[in-house]
């Protein structure tokens, strides 16, 4: 969840492995691990008021791949695979 949406559902298990939605990225990348190659994802910008969210995607003040469609239309959750939603016009797998 992001301010109140659920930007992502599924299996645990796979949600945790490979996360499709941005925020969800930061968040496993920031979980401690002793070893890994994995990149860890900064995010940048001040969190929104979740009083007074702005227009389209809730995380695009924050997310590195948002463009002017995500600052207008805001995503609905939707299947992107079998099991899988994710709150992201561009879900990356």
């Amino acid at each position: 969840m992001y301010l109140g949406s659920i930007v992502e559902e599924g299996p645990a298990e796979e949600v945790f492995a490979a996360p499709a939605h941005p925020y969800g990225q930061a968040l496993i990348s920031a979980v401690p691990v002793v070893e890994t190659t994995r990149k860890r994802v900064i995010l940048t910008g001040d969190v929104p008021s979740p009083l007074k969210p702005r227009s389209g995607c809730r995380f695009h003040p924050r997310c590195p791949i948002a463009v002017e469609r995500c600052r207008n239309e805001r995503p609905q959750l939707r299947e992107y695979r079998p099991g899988r939603k994710v709150a992201c016009h561009f879900p990356t797998v």
